[in-house]
Formats: C-alpha cells, sequence, structure tokens
C-alpha cells in the first residue's frame, strides 16, 4: 500500500521477444527525486541508489528515462537516450533529446531502446516494461 502523497508502481519487464525478467515494484513518493531507469555499467557494483534501476542491456543509455509523481499522476521523460523511449508504441522524442513529460497509466507498455540489429545476444535487445498502478 502507498504511503500518502505517494503511488507505488510495479514495472514487470521482459527482454524484447525474450524471457520475462522479475517485476520490479517501487514507491514513488511527490517531491523525491524521480526513479531513473538505465544500463548496468560492466565491472561496475550496482549502483546503491534506491531511486535507480539498472537492467543488462548494452543499447539503453546509462541514464535513459525517469519516472517520477506529481500531482496525484506517473510521469515519464526520457533523458536524451541515444535510441528513445516508446510508450505505448510511440517514441517519446527524437534522438538524443530531452522529451517533455508524458503521463503514464496502468496497464501501459514502455520499451526503453531498440534491438541492436547486428546481435542476437540478450544484452543488446530493448527493455519492454508492462506497468501496473498499485
Amino acid at each position: 500500500m502507498a504511503r500518502q502523497g505517494s503511488l507505488s508502481i510495479r514495472l514487470s519487464p521482459s527482454l524484447d521477444n525474450g524471457p520475462a525478467l522479475p517485476p520490479i515494484f517501487h514507491d514513488l513518493k511527490e517531491g523525491e527525486p524521480p526513479l531513473v531507469i538505465g544500463r548496468a555499467v560492466d565491472c561496475a557494483p550496482p549502483d546503491p541508489n534506491p531511486h535507480k534501476i539498472e537492467f543488462n542491456s548494452k543499447v539503453l543509455s546509462r541514464k535513459h528515462a525517469e519516472i517520477w509523481a506529481e500531482r496525484g499522476k506517473i510521469f515519464i521523460r526520457d533523458t536524451k537516450s541515444s535510441f528513445g523511449t516508446l510508450l505505448n508504441g510511440v517514441r517519446l522524442s527524437e534522438g538524443k533529446e530531452e522529451s517533455p513529460p508524458f503521463e503514464l497509466r496502468d496497464g501501459d507498455e514502455v520499451q526503453f531502446s531498440k534491438n541492436a540489429e547486428e546481435h542476437s545476444q540478450d544484452d543488446h535487445k530493448c527493455i519492454m516494461i508492462k506497468l501496473g498502478i498499485l
């Protein structure tokens, strides 16, 4: 259950055309830093920042997108990523441009980046997320 002034979300990630990954639960509290979605850095220990979720995907930017709560709603923004963020199949901004905020709704599908066509390994696939607002 979310605390007052916060919204609880469930991110159900998977690799594009690949296996599902464990769901991620997070409370977004208004006024706190946004939740940063990004790429895990090779040979670096996991980032202990509670406001960061990292995926082992080489096609994501280190700071790919942000998700936050504001005025009782949840928003997402692409933060100048190289290969973009898509919300229900629509790209949020042109390459390497920060997008305006877009409201997220329960059941939305978010795609971070795109598959590297020249590679078939899992670490070159985009991350697909189904959003649940709890």
